[in-house]
Order: C-alpha cells, then sequence, then structure tokens
C-alpha cells in the first residue's frame, strides 16, 4: 500500500524462498513501519517489506497451533504485533 498516493500497489506473490501466496486472505494490519502483515486462512502470516520490497512468511510453527487460520492482526502502542490465530 502506497500511504503517500493514499493506494494500492500489487505485491509479490511468491516470498524470496518461492513459498506461493495462495490462500485467502482474512486479516491486514500495516504497522508503525508502514509494512502490510498479511493474515490467510491456510499459510499462516507474510510480511510485505516496504524497505526491502520482499515478501516474507513468517513462521509461525514453534507456536504449536492447532492450524493455520488467522483471524486478526494488530498493533499496540510499543508497536508489538498480536495475532489472532486459530
Amino acid at each position: 500500500m502506497d500511504m503517500t498516493h493514499e493506494m494500492f500497489t500489487k505485491i509479490a506473490y511468491q516470498t524470496d524462498d518461492r513459498t506461493d501466496l495462495v490462500s485467502a486472505i482474512n486479516a491486514l494490519y500495516i504497522d508503525n513501519n508502514k509494512n502490510l502483515w498479511i493474515g490467510t486462512m491456510q499459510q499462516d502470516i507474510f510480511l510485505d517489506d516496504t524497505v526491502e520490497k520482499l515478501l516474507k512468511k513468517i513462521n509461525v510453527d514453534k507456536y504449536d497451533l492447532d492450524n493455520n487460520a488467522t483471524w486478526k492482526i494488530y498493533g499496540d502502542r510499543s508497536n508489538t504485533v498480536w495475532v489472532v490465530h486459530d
């Protein structure tokens, strides 16, 4: 998202490790650094890094979640990103 011109820009649909973003998108969040967080139905979370111009897949395997559905992403005043996951 181009915040200066208030318009959407096309993002990469593939990460640097060749993971394709193909799942339905359930949640979007823009953090204080203008990065776009993308929560999906079956593929966990992606981060569109506006500085590096790169789509990154966030590894949530270490949190032992039952499935990969992300329902909401939000941030607090200290710029900590919180995720509602199923």
